[in-house]
């Protein structure tokens, strides 16, 4: 597995990713949605599962950091799995994930 920084652009899966979380997030569907916490009960990830893709939120002191596994592009690119960081994309797509991942910890934690 490689873990790969990249634009928001470059991903149309990524959409998905912005437009169904949240509500996955407010009304989870059984085995959707996980959060680890710690011994003093503090959240220290959030994972979320939609049909074609996966998404970790590791919430952080200054900016939450997160993870999306896209279905298909391993494959694309060779591997068995393919693991995108699209934190702090500064285009209009990255600004919309931003939210939709602080909406994301709003609504879990």
């Amino acid at each position: 597995m490689i873990a790969i920084d990249a634009s928001l652009n470059q991903f149309p899966k990524a959409k998905a990713v912005i437009a169904e979380a949240p509500s996955i997030a407010a009304a989870p569907p059984p085995a959707s949605l996980r959060v680890g916490r710690n011994l003093r009960g503090k959240p220290i990830a959030v994972v979320l599962h939609g049909d074609r893709w996966s998404l970790v939120v590791q919430p952080g002191a200054v900016h939450p950091t997160s993870w999306a596994f896209l279905d298909g592009y391993g494959a694309a690119l060779e591997l068995s799995h393919a693991v995108f960081c699209f934190d702090d994309d500064p285009s209009p797509l990255g600004m919309a994930w931003t939210d939709m991942i602080a909406q994301v910890l709003t609504l879990t934690t």
